[in-house]
């Protein structure tokens, strides 16, 4: 097999500008002949599957919040600026309408030397700075793979033809109806078939996404159950990831979060995977609505300040001094209750109001310890940042808000 490569890295501008005009290939790119028939080749129009790119996606919240009118299928205004600068510099690109262009870390995908560089992340951070000063889009995403639960024995137990075939018919109904509320969540259905779902969407609607999937699921299966007259349900892995993090990398972590979902006890389960770049993924599971219920609301406390953003640092602390002593489970509670029940203010410190103490009792007298409940707060605050970015009002909770 023969294979065609080029070290982009080592060919001078005028050559750079050579090869991405030709085979689109970015510096730093290493292309062989079946890399490039698979970026060249073409298939017929309608047939021709249209992807935005991680970075897109990751830049949505944002994109919502300086264009908060806009509408599928128009352009955005801040993009077409972007890609002016671009055309100036006399370089193509292969994003024309993707949020990517709002990254100063993808410029060397497209550009190269330092000079040229250091002026387009001047004229980029202008325009940025123009419609928002100071803010920036965030740079993770979701990735969401859903599976269904006991479908093997419940097609067992459809014993008649007709049984077969009303079952396959409730299926892809479903699979049909996928692409269009991924879609109404400004996500990209990447395959739906019948029980499995694989999907990318921003992080300010994934959740939602999610929890619409999951109901739909349970409802069109709901009239089959099998021996054990269980019905089929839906259990998800969602991997919160950079949006520069190979897409395969992200995959992997998603399938090992779909994993942990469907080896939860009774299953209908959820697990959600924050990796950040340099760090150490972590997944939190638990039954979808417990987990669900209990992310948005920290998502939601988060936002509206009635809990202090140091609060899970330090029941991290509590929990590895908690790892090392025979404190026994109530003063556990207790200690973490006395943590929680501080909100710390730029004037001083003010405790929490009764309902929110409630809450946080309930979790952690049902078995959430303070370290897995830190965890969760970290995750529901990094929802919360894009709910705040995308503009998206804040549900009305005058307990929490006093």
């Amino acid at each position: 097999m023969c294979l065609l490569s080029f070290r982009l890295g080592q060919h001078q501008p005028e050559q750079l500008r050579k090869l991405y005009k030709n085979y689109r290939a970015r510096q730093g790119e290493w292309l062989s002949g079946v890399d490039l028939l698979k970026r060249l080749g073409k298939l017929k129009d309608d047939l021709e599957p249209k992807f935005k790119s991680t970075s897109h996606i990751a830049a949505l919240p944002y994109l919502v919040k300086v264009h908060p009118d806009h509408k599928e299928g128009e352009d955005y205004p801040i993009l077409n600026e972007i890609r002016t600068v671009f055309e100036k510099a006399t370089w193509k690109i292969g994003e024309e309408e993707d949020g990517a262009l709002l990254y100063e870390g993808r410029i060397t995908e497209w550009v190269s030397g330092e000079e040229a560089q250091k002026e387009l992340r001047k004229a980029l951070n202008s325009i940025l700075d123009n419609y928002e000063k100071k803010l920036r889009p965030s740079p993770y995403y979701a990735l969401l793979l859903a599976d269904g639960d006991n479908m093997g024995k419940t097609i067992d137990a459809q014993k008649k033809p007709d049984e077969h075939q009303r079952l396959s018919r409730k299926l892809s109904q479903f699979a049909i109806a996928v692409p269009e509320v991924v879609r109404k969540y400004q996500g990209v259905c990447v395959y739906a078939g019948g029980d499995d779902i694989l999907a990318y969407l921003p992080l300010h609607t994934v959740l939602e996404c999610g929890a619409e999937l999951e109901t739909k699921f349970k409802s069109q299966m709901e009239v089959f159950t099998t021996i054990d007259h269980l019905s089929p349900t839906l259990s998800a892995g969602i991997v919160i990831a950079h949006h520069l993090t190979p897409l395969s990398d992200v995959l992997e972590m998603a399938r090992q979060a779909e994993k942990e979902a469907k080896s939860f006890e009774g299953k209908n389960a959820l697990a959600i995977t924050l990796s950040k770049r340099g760090g150490v993924a972590r997944t939190i599971t638990d039954k979808w609505d417990a987990l669900y219920q209990r992310v948005t609301r920290l998502s939601t406390l988060s936002r509206q300040g009635a809990i202090s953003a140091g609060t899970a640092y330090e029941l991290q602390e509590l929990e590895r001094f908690f790892s090392r002593t025979t404190i026994p489970i109530q003063g556990k509670i207790d200690e973490a209750i006395r943590i929680i029940k501080r909100k710390r203010e730029s004037g001083g410190e003010k405790k929490i109001n009764d309902k929110i103490q409630q809450d946080f009792e309930k979790w952690l007298t049902n078995g959430i310890s303070p370290g897995r409940l830190a965890y969760e707060m970290i995750i529901a605050q990094t929802f919360g940042s894009a709910a705040d970015m995308a503009s998206i009002p804040l549900p009305i909770d005058q307990e929490a808000s006093q």
